[in-house]
């Protein structure tokens, strides 16, 4: 376990409170737990567009700068070729690749996971790379789309403002549709949805309801995932949670990794929250990454 973190701040021009409070955005498995691609961002309090980023590659003992964003970021994605994806605080989809200077390939994006892009709009798209060129293919739309699960190369999964979730095949075939009363959340706006094994996860304000089970939650959800056979719900406020299936109820694990973002690699899981990294292979046991490494190289 890394040292306990310090409310460490930076001073840079530029911002309107001339402040810049540093956090980790999200995060892309390079190869293990033990070898990611973190986005750490900071950003004016006052003024969220002031500021910047780095892409650092941590492993055991390391931290090495990938790539510098000459402004604050909210999400990335690997693109392939030493190259990612990154999604601004002005809601812009630019490539980065630590060389050259950022392309713009879309404005106006709402989500981005896996490589798939979510517009305002509800457009869905798969970024990919044909001879050369980074391009966006349309794979469907959802009006009052607001979320993205986990995709895979064959299967892209929408959450949408009126509770519906909606999964779509890689040519963009819609292939089912769970409404707000299928889903039993109220018509609530998805927070997080997974699918497992032909098992759908979706939580939206205080529930969460996976198959046919629900579950309360004392905080609302902001990412949810299976592992080693058990349901992990992460939350800003209320921390790292575990489904307990014998107790039929949603427990604490870690109050402390307040998680915006569950990975689930192949050997383990990985937890992003503002202020740390965690990764564990057997999902009880945590070791996590602080802050201190992005304090040092963002100066």
């Amino acid at each position: 376990m890394s040292a306990p973190i310090s409310p460490e701040t930076s001073h840079r021009a530029g911002g309107a409170g001339g402040v810049l409070s540093h956090r980790f955005a999200g995060v892309v498995v390079a190869g293990s737990v033990n070898d990611l691609v973190v986005l750490g961002v900071r950003s004016d309090d006052e003024d969220h567009r002031a500021g910047d980023a780095l892409l650092l590659r941590l492993r055991p003992g390391r931290a090495d700068v990938v790539a510098n964003v000459p402004w604050p970021a909210r999400a990335v994605s690997a693109l392939g070729d030493g190259r990612y994806l990154v999604v601004d605080a002005a809601d812009s989809l630019q490539v980065v690749d630590g060389h050259t200077a950022p392309v713009l390939l879309r404005s106006g994006v709402r989500a981005l996971r896996d490589g798939v892009v979510l517009a305002h709009d509800g457009g869905v798209f798969r970024v990919a790379v044909l001879d050369g060129a980074v391009v966006l293919l349309p794979r469907g739309c959802v009006s009052g789309g607001c979320v993205l699960g986990a995709s895979t190369a064959s299967t892209i999964l929408v959450g949408a403002s009126d509770g519906s979730v909606v999964e779509f095949d890689d040519a963009g075939h819609e292939r089912w549709r769970a409404a707000p009363d299928d889903a039993s959340v109220d018509g609530a706006a998805v927070d997080a949805v997974a699918l497992v094994d032909g098992v759908v996860a979706i939580a939206a304000g205080r529930c969460l309801q996976v198959g046919p089970r629900r579950y309360a939650l004392k905080q609302p959800a902001s990412s949810v995932a299976r592992f080693h056979d058990r349901w992990y719900v992460g939350s800003t406020t209320g921390g790292l949670l575990v489904v307990d299936d014998d107790d039929d109820e949603v427990r604490s694990l870690r109050p402390s990794l307040r998680a915006h973002q569950l990975v689930v690699a192949i050997d383990g899981l990985v937890v992003v929250s503002d202020l740390f990294v965690a990764t564990s292979t057997d999902g009880d046991d945590f070791s996590s990454r602080d802050l201190s490494a992005l304090v040092r190289l963002a100066r």
